[in-house]
């Protein structure tokens, strides 16, 4: 694949001991757009803040985007902290961490901790000695002291630690200061000291000690006649001069940092032109390239030490291409990451780690590109350069020398040409000679100027079985196998030219006809791949032996359905599958399985290749593999690192059997959408460790903004990127956190594991789709929320939160008092009753004795008298009874009375 906007993706070619060696040097980009979450695709200014966060500038609002997801600014009409405007004009840093948001009327400083907008800026420009706020651009420099620049009064510098702030003006009649107040932009060089640029392009440097002008230079305004235009300035890292105007055709003026050599570099034919003059911004990359932004004109990347251009452009059917020719925008972060702003089209933003395969496809647009895309078979010549077998494109042949490709293909008039446009296997053999195994077209044998076809005859026992070619194997003897999908093994007799068969209905041979891969083992057996296990012909016996899946012995290969063989440099067969690896020990006769929960991208294996590092990459149905092998045979250890179309490969799904290695090491891979070749050289890790941060905190779903009240409380006084700790009512406990590793490399693949102290008992692995935890129903108490990288190697790299869960009323220290406060109550009141029950029951008992006491002595009293009475009555009675007597006797009233009066 050539394209205009892939700049030299081999950039020399070179041969040594009859190998080439390619030097990559392909720029591809991501993207981003509305469709990611971006409110606009009209992207004005880019930054990065202090946190790692990434900040976007549209027409149609302020993005913060954390490697995920975007979260929109806008202005808002009822909210006076919110923007003043939704047209971003620039974003920069300024003291306290905070944003100054320009905006076409006016500055906004965004607070980060309450994730609101200041517009009232004059007063904070007033407390640092900056009278009025007619200030036309914020700077932070490399000591981070921010340097505003006013429209009428020169420059303020202001340091942060010092609290000063220091006043660079013009003084008239002073030769040695500014010569205008009108500065357009300030900059400084790596020897600290300060360059000014005016309207007209002069440039002038001052002494950062004295603040007095020491160098002055004329050369733009005297070349040029420029009049009130607002000139940008950019120092490198060799302290040589850019200036550019932004949206004006101005092309760019270069000075040295000798001041020797002054070039204007504009709009012309030739490797040391620009395709347009405008020019929208300038940074350097980290191999020292200088990258120029044009409206309409892409990206020209300048080589310094020849001052020649690659020119960067789109190209519509290439989706890893620069997004739109006219750009807005250019920044370059502190991970070497180059974000790139279009007028139409989002974001476009490149690294060599990103995207680190290089790949050829076909393009419309392109006519030198890759004829065909979808690839089956790689076979790499004398010369380095290789034969492609299509599905439906025929044979193609990539001169790499010259980055060009030609193709062979069917013709029914011509009876030399290719068999069938599907090729399935190829296979080059010690006379150079091209075997081709086709789809229904038998077996084709090319010397570069004829084909000779073999197919099946069913009248000629001596002809290929079939005519569906699977496989081709030219082993150490020369014998050229041929695997076919329904007819078997055939060995091909090159001088009687007639196949002997070998098939599952004859003795001592194959089990299966469906023969998927071919390979010789260091012992000179032949592997036969098959749909029913492998069938190994032993040379030395001429027998055939069998290796077939069991159940019942875990050591036996993993499924009988296999696609591919391949033996390393460790002398291990590896057996692809659709179950997963099995690797084969001849040492032990065993074998030593791998699947998708070991690390496996997908369980459907398709081909192998070792690197010069002696590691395995495997293809699959879900991307390529890296498998970093260690230890010794009988106990190998396994790391895997896994790619996807994320990475620059074709697609996720390869082909069987679709790669090669070359003899200068490099490895091909595959598939329906063209192929990938690379060195492992070529293959950049990132190293950058990302910063953890929370992004969210959501109650019953919905996301809770800072100072934002909940039931008439306050969850997150500050944003949850900076707090420390959180409390929840007993009512808010289903909430949840969301989080985020501040990674724009390849997000999708940061492996990240949370933990809720107190309640999670182990470490759970963060879906990356997701990043976030969600916990329902938390009893009350205090808890701790971690997060951490799982690949980091630094264990203090995690982040935490404390989330303190409040007890509902009834469950507080002072319900608690209260509850033993009732309980006392209670008792001392039943303790209370009680004790006068006691007593009344005690007076009424004591009533009851007295009463008792008092009958009892009534009784003795009657029980007394009437002893008494007794006592008294038998004498009585003995008495009476002579006086009655008497008294009957006596006549006489006087007697009788006194004698009455005796009886008692």
């Amino acid at each position: 694949m050539r394209h205009k906007l892939f700049i030299a993706l081999f950039a020399s070619l070179i041969m040594s001991s009859s190998t080439l060696v390619a030097q990559h040097d392909q720029f591809q980009f991501s993207r981003l757009d509305i469709n990611n979450g971006l409110s606009h695709n009209w992207v004005t200014c880019i930054l990065k803040d202090s946190k790692g966060f990434m900040w976007f500038g549209t027409l149609s609002g302020l993005n913060k985007y954390d490697g995920y997801k975007f979260k929109v600014f806008k202005h808002s009409i009822s909210d006076t902290t919110s923007l003043s405007d939704d047209f971003i004009v620039s974003i920069a840093e300024g003291p306290d961490d905070k944003l100054w948001i320009k905006t076409p009327n006016t500055f906004n400083i965004y607070d980060p901790l309450k994730e609101n907008f200041i517009r009232n800026t004059a007063a904070y420009l007033r407390s640092i000695n900056i009278p009025d706020d007619n200030i036309t651009s914020v700077k932070r420099d490399a000591k981070g002291n921010f340097w505003f620049i006013h429209s009428v009064y020169g420059v303020y510098e202001y340091d942060p630690k010092t609290k000063k702030t220091t006043h660079i003006a013009h003084i008239p009649g002073d030769p040695d200061s500014i010569s205008s107040n009108t500065v357009c932009d300030v900059s400084l060089d790596s020897k600290g000291n300060i360059w000014l640029i005016y309207y007209r392009g002069a440039l002038e440097c001052l002494d950062p000690e004295t603040n007095k002008v020491i160098y002055r230079s004329n050369a733009i305004s005297k070349n040029y006649a420029f009049s009130n235009l607002p000139f940008k300035l950019f120092i490198d890292n060799k302290d040589d001069f850019w200036a550019y105007v932004p949206t004006y055709s101005s092309g760019v003026f270069y000075l040295s940092a000798d001041r020797t050599v002054f070039r204007h570099i504009g709009k012309g034919e030739g490797a040391d032109k620009l395709s347009t003059d405008v020019i929208s911004g300038i940074i350097q990359d980290d191999k020292d390239r200088i990258w120029i932004a044009t409206d309409h004109g892409g990206i020209g990347i300048l080589d310094k030490s020849t001052f020649q251009f690659k020119v960067l452009m789109n190209r519509e059917d290439d989706s890893k291409s620069l997004s739109q020719n006219s750009i807005i925008s250019m920044y370059k972060d502190n991970t070497g990451i180059i974000w790139i702003g279009t007028y139409k089209k989002g974001i476009s933003y490149y690294h060599e780690n990103i995207i680190k395969f290089p790949l050829y496809t076909h393009h419309l647009s392109d006519p030198k590109s890759l004829p065909f895309n979808d690839i089956n078979k790689f076979i790499e010549d004398k010369v380095g350069n290789l034969w492609l077998g299509t599905n439906g494109g025929g044979l193609i042949y990539f001169d790499r020398k010259n980055g060009t490709f030609k193709s062979y293909l069917h013709d029914k008039a011509n009876p030399n040409s290719l068999s069938n446009n599907v090729i399935i296997t190829m296979c080059l053999d010690h006379e150079q000679k091209l075997w081709i195994g086709t789809y229904f077209g038998g077996l084709d044998c090319f010397d570069g100027k004829t084909f000779v076809h073999y197919k099946h005859n069913d009248a000629i026992p001596g002809s290929l079985s079939e005519d569906r070619v699977w496989s081709i194997l030219e082993d150490s003897d020369q014998h050229l196998w041929v695997g076919t999908l329904a007819g078997g093994l055939n060995l091909f007799n090159r001088a009687t030219k007639t196949f002997t068969h070998y098939g599952r209905e004859q003795p001592n041979s194959i089990r299966s006809n469906y023969i998927s891969g071919l390979l010789q083992d260091r012992e000179k057996n032949l592997w036969v791949v098959t749909y029913y296990g492998i069938d190994v012909l032993i040379k030395k016996t001429n027998s055939f032996i069998h290796y077939t899946h069991s159940d019942n012995n875990p050591n036996t290969l993993i499924d009988n359905n296999a696609n591919s063989a391949f033996q390393d440099s460790r002398g291990l067969i590896w057996i692809s599958t659709r179950e997963g690896i099995s690797i084969f020990n001849p040492a032990t006769n065993k074998f030593r399985n791998i699947i998708k929960e070991d690390g496996l991208p997908d369980n459907t294996v398709l081909d192998f290749q070792e690197d010069a590092a002696h590691n395995m990459w495997v293809s699959t149905l879900n991307g390529l593999s890296n498998i970093i092998v260690s230890g010794p045979n009988n106990a190998l250890k396994f790391k895997f690192v896994n790619y996807n179309e994320t990475d620059g490969l074709q697609g996720r799904e390869f082909t069987i059997n679709a790669s090669c290695k070359t003899r200068s090491g490099e490895l091909v891979f595959g598939g329906g959408n063209g192929f990938n070749i690379f060195n492992l050289s070529d293959i950049h890790v990132n190293t950058t460790v990302p910063n953890l941060v929370f992004t969210d905190l959501q109650v019953f779903n919905e996301s809770l903004k800072p100072g934002e009240k909940v039931d008439g409380h306050v969850i997150l006084p500050q944003s949850i990127t900076s707090l420390r700790s959180i409390t929840l009512n007993h009512n808010e406990n289903v909430f949840s956190i969301e989080f985020a590793p501040l990674n724009y490399f390849n997000p999708d693949k940061v492996r990240i594991q949370y933990k809720m102290e107190n309640f999670d008992q182990a470490w759970i692995t963060a879906d990356n789709n997701i990043r976030k935890a969600t916990y329902t129903n938390l009893d009350a108490g205090d808890y701790i929320f971690r997060v951490r990288n799982l690949d980091s190697k630094d264990p203090k790299n995690e982040l935490s939160i404390g989330v303190h869960i409040l007890p509902p009323f009834w469950k507080t220290v002072w319900a608690y008092i209260f509850y033993v406060a009732i309980v006392a109550g209670i008792l001392f009141v039943i303790r209370k009753r009680g004790i006068k029950r006691i007593r009344t029951h005690f007076e009424l008992e004591k009533e009851r004795e007295e009463a008792k006491r008092m009958h009892e002595l009534d009784l003795m009293k009657i029980k007394f008298f009437t002893n008494i009475s007794h006592e008294f009555r038998t004498p009585l009675s003995l008495i009476m009874a002579p006086i009655d007597k008497v008294l009957k006797q006596v006549k006489e009233k006087e007697q009788k009375n006194a004698i009455g009066v005796c009886k008692p």
